[in-house]
Formats: structure tokens, sequence, C-alpha cells
């Protein structure tokens, strides 16, 4: 959720007058926490029809940032809640690998923003990815090995490398917005006031609870932190299952309920450092200043595109054993604004040049708007009832998330004040029945003398 927001501002600053439209392969479905603003319209399943209302709706396209140019669909279908079958029926793939196609691109350009690519390509989608990316104005994908595997399928064209856009992120969260959510975390009880270590994790790093545990609480008291606090960056990748699993390893960690994109960003920023499998945490703490390491055992390229672009492979770390060592040569580095300023300047000269085609391609198709029938403008209603209906179940599923922490740790309360009055009530009864024996009654004036001589001394 933080890419559409980047490319709203952006594109949005460079082009002021543009109407920008967000899809997803399935749009909004309940499973995805960050769901902050109007949710995402759903592609739905490819079809030829499809893709030619897309080319007559927009002037222009661009696909991506994130890994998803590959053409394994069933593997999106846990993160939507839908069957393999279902996922494979739908073919997202082939509106992020194929776009519109050559002849629709003509009089709607597409645009390849900053993708990556996780797998080598089969034959079959090698021969798609050179026919559609011939005559595409720009293409650019995230990181070496990306472009490395766009060579290896026979695409001899020009192939930019293009850093993610969340080296923007700080852009859309001022200092006085995170200042006040740290504020609300702090005043909740969910964030400490000397800065912690924050974590995160995945579904895949769960068999990994047990070292990691170990080797936090090394790193924890080596350098003096007094807390850990567990956020998650992707619900439906797995990082609350982590973050559970995490807390009954190691005791004493706190967890952000429910956080929000802001919320996670605050964390991250006034944190003593990061450590997760996210490589938006990762950028995120990097950009605003904070030692971190990525938990690089799951084998995702895309962390190495991410180690390799920042010029310090030592913050991959496979090995939980290796996290307090690997933590301190990091932050032994010192600031490294120097390199997030670099990267922000190519993604911004990036997006310029997708501006430009952006803008021309609308020239070039500019023509004078027909006056809409009444069915015309009944559906336009109607498809704006269906958004507005998608942004409060959006927002419902937000308050319910919200409700649901709050009357957990209400319930935990109540356990912890009745188990309280249950030992008060023990201890009243010991005392009352030690009061009543006849050796307490006989002492007492012994008891006084003994105070008397304390006082006197």
């Amino acid at each position: 959720m933080l890419f559409p927001r980047i490319l709203e501002e952006e594109l949005g600053r460079r082009i002021p007058d543009a109407h920008i439209r967000v899809f997803a392969p399935v749009g909004y479905t309940g499973l995805n926490r960050f769901e902050e603003r109007e949710p995402a319209e759903p592609l739905g399943p490819w079809s030829p029809e499809r893709v030619t209302e897309l080319a007559g709706d927009l002037d222009c396209v661009v696909i991506g940032p994130g890994e998803i140019i590959h053409g394994r669909d069933e593997l999106l279908s846990p993160h939507y809640g839908l069957t393999p079958a279902e996922m494979r029926r739908r073919a997202p793939s082939r509106f992020f690998l194929g776009g519109l196609g050559p002849d629709l691109e003509r009089e709607c350009p597409v645009v390849w923003s900053a993708v990556g690519i996780p797998f080598d390509f089969r034959a079959r989608e090698a021969a798609r990815a050179r026919e559609s990316l011939a005559s595409r104005p720009i293409v650019s994908v995230r990181d070496e090995v990306s472009r490395r595997r766009l060579r290896k399928a026979g695409v001899d064209r020009e192939v930019e490398v293009v850093p993610d856009p969340a080296f923007l992120g700080s852009r859309l969260f001022p200092p006085p917005l995170l200042e006040k959510r740290l504020a609300q975390l702090r005043a909740t009880g969910v964030y400490p006031e000397q800065p912690p270590l924050v974590v995160q994790g995945n579904a895949a790093s769960i068999f990994q609870v047990q070292g990691l545990a170990s080797a936090l609480e090394r790193l924890r008291e080596e350098r003096e932190i007094a807390r850990v606090v567990l956020v998650e960056t992707g619900p439906c990748h797995g990082d609350g299952e982590f973050a559970r699993a995490l807390e009954e390893a190691m005791p004493g960690t706190v967890r952000l309920p429910s956080a929000g994109l802001a919320d996670v960003t605050a964390a991250i920023a006034a944190s003593a450092g990061f450590i997760g499998t996210s490589l938006h945490g990762n950028i995120t703490a990097l950009t605003f200043d904070r030692p971190h390491l990525v938990l690089a055992w799951g084998g995702e390229t895309k962390l190495e595109g991410f180690a390799e672009a920042i010029d310090n492979l030592d913050c991959l770390v496979e090995r939980a054993e290796d996290v307090p060592g690997a933590f301190e040569k990091v932050a032994a580095l010192g600031s490294r604004t120097d390199i997030v300023a670099d990267l922000a300047r190519r993604v911004d000269a990036h997006l310029d040049r997708v501006a430009e085609v952006a803008v021309t391609a609308t020239a070039r198709r500019e023509r004078p708007p027909a006056a809409a029938s009444l069915a015309e403008q009944l559906e336009l209603l109607r498809r704006a009832y269906e958004r507005r209906g998608r942004l409060l179940v959006a927002q419902r599923w937000t308050l319910a998330d919200r409700f649901a922490d709050l009357d957990a740790e209400i319930a935990a309360l109540r356990e912890e004040i009745a188990r309280l009055e249950r030992e008060v009530g023990g201890r009243a009864g010991e005392l009352e029945r030690l009061l009543n024996t006849k050796t307490f009654r006989y002492t007492s004036a012994l008891r006084r003398l003994y105070g008397s001589l304390r006082r006197g001394r």
C-alpha cells in the first residue's frame, strides 16, 4: 500500500490535473489492514475484452513497482484468500507481463516502473516479454538481478535499473505527523520512551524463532537497548504468526497492534535499529538513518538487489546467530544519508520521464468530451458508490482490528485484577490468622520495646 500512495503523490505533483486510478489483481478483500486510501480497483480476469476496455479508458498505464513480473499466478492465492485455480483463471500476470498488447499500446503507452522479476522466465513467458517490451517507451527494473533475467530471456532493448520508489517514502510522513503518531503509541503503552529495537518477520521466519530470540536478547544486552518492539509490514505474508511466536519465545517484547503505515514508519524512524525480512522496513530504516539488518534466509533476490543498490552486503544475514555481530558492523557505518539522497534522485529522474510519457500520450489522445447519456451518468454514479462502499468496508476492518485489540487488552487486565484480588484476599486471611495467634498477642510488649530501641538508635 506504500506504492500507490507514493506514486499518486509524486505523479500528481508532476501532473497536477491528472486523474490517477489504482488497480490490483483482485482489489480489496479485507486481508490488508494498510488499506488507508480508497481501495484499489480490481483488474478482474484477463481477457482481450478487458484489456481493450482499459486501453479505451486510460491514457497511460504504469505497471509496478514490486515483484510482480512472473507467470506463477498461484503464488498470489494465499494473499487474496483465493484458490490457486482461481488465481490462474484470473491470470494477473498477463496484465503485468503482457500489458495491453502492442496494438493497443500504440494509443495507450505502458511503462514498467521499477518492477522486480523474482524467477527466471519459462519459454512462453520469455517470448511474451520479448514481444511486449520491444516498443515500450520505458522499461525499468529495480535491481540488477531482474535485469539479468530479462537479458537471459532474450530481451535486448534498453532496460534501466531504478531504485525502489520507497526511497521517496519519507515525503509522505513529515516529522510533525510522525511525532504525533509516536506520542499516541507511547500514550497507549505499546512503544517505550527509550528507542527500542524494532523487529519484523514473516511466516517463513517461524522456524528461526528460537535462535533469533537468543540472538536478539544478546544484542539487546550488549547495546543496552531496553525493549524489543514487533511490527507487521505484511499481514498477508504471515507477519502476525511470526510475531506471536517470537512473543512466546522472548517474554517482555512489545507488539504494535493494528498499526497503519504512519504508525509503522514512526516506530522504525524513532528506533535504535530495524531487523526484519521486509524490504520496505529496511528501506524505511535506511531513509530515516537507522541501523538495519535484512533477514535473508528466504532466498528472495530482491533483498540481494537491495543490498547491492546500497553498497552494503554486510546488511544481509542468513543465520540467526550472526545477528549481533552483523548489527554491530552496520551500526559502525554511521550516517548513510548521501546514499539515500542519490537513490531518491534517481527515482525522481525516472518519474520525471514517466510523467512526460503520460502527458504526451494524453495530448495525443485529447478530444472534446462527449455528452454523457443518462445511462452513462447512472453507471458513473454506481461505480462511485461501489468505490465508496469499498472504502467504508476498509475503514470498518481497521476499526474492527483496533476494537479487537482493545477487547483483548481489557480482558487481560480484568484477569490480572481478579488474580490480584484473589492474592490480596489470601494475604488478608493469613494476616488475620496471624493476629489471632497467642504468640502474636503475648509478644506485643517485646515488639513495642524493640520498636522504641530502633527509633532511638
